[in-house]
Parts: C-alpha cells; structure tokens; sequence
C-alpha cells in the first residue's frame, strides 16, 4: 500500500523570487527616499503620508480617502498636523458634525 504525502507547496520559479525581490528593493527604496524628503521638511514619514492623503481627498471631494487609519488615527494625525500650522480645519459645507482640511 502507497504511502500517502501531504500536499506540501511548491517553491516559486526562480524568476518570481526575482520579481518579489525586486519589488522589496523598490519598496525600501521608495521609503528611504520619502524619509528623506520628510525630514527635510521637518516632517515624519507618517506625517508626509497624512498629507498626501489630504492632498489626493481634496482632488476627488466625493471619494472618502483610503488612508488605511481608523478615524480615530485619522484624528490625531490631523490634530498633531494642525498644531504645526500644516493644514487647518474647517466646517464642512454639509455636515455639522464633519471638517475638512486645507
């Protein structure tokens, strides 16, 4: 009688360990350069991000950014962001509740 095996997963081609080897490279990359840039403005990483983020919600007012924080991030985020003067808040024009930033 045959001895029966797990299934055990197969290693990827060679070639794909070189595309997600390369991506990791460029990702690293992308996050030192973006460090840089940040501290050169006295900023954090997280903080650059936050204002990207800003950035690209003013650009399309009716899609709710994809900041990847839960609101109550999103909150001290633009809290710490408007006590450095970086955006201000304002009323938003239909929701008592809601601010905007600028």
């Amino acid at each position: 009688m045959p001895e029966s095996r797990a299934s055990t997963p197969q290693p990827a081609a060679e070639e794909d360990l070189g595309i997600v080897d390369g991506l990791a490279q460029l990702s690293f990359l992308v996050q030192h350069e973006l460090g840089q840039v940040a501290a050169e403005h006295g900023l954090s990483i997280i903080q650059l991000r936050l204002l990207g983020v800003l950035r690209d919600a003013r650009r399309d007012a009716a899609t709710r950014p994809a900041s990847g924080a839960g609101q109550s991030s999103m909150t001290g985020l633009v809290d710490r962001a408007e006590r450095r003067g970086l955006v201000q808040r304002i009323p938003a024009p239909h929701d008592g509740r809601a601010s905007r930033c600028r």
